[in-house]
């Protein structure tokens, strides 16, 4: 059950890597939007 606990709390983190990456290549893409801001 130990084992189980941790993939899942592993996934989720690697899932808010994801959106994390995600947004910092939007940023990376529009950088204009920071100018807006």
């Amino acid at each position: 059950m130990g084992r189980a606990g941790a993939q899942s709390l592993t996934s989720v983190h690697m899932h808010n890597y994801e959106e994390i990456l995600e947004l910092l290549a939007r940023l990376v893409k529009s950088p204009s939007t920071r100018e807006i801001e």
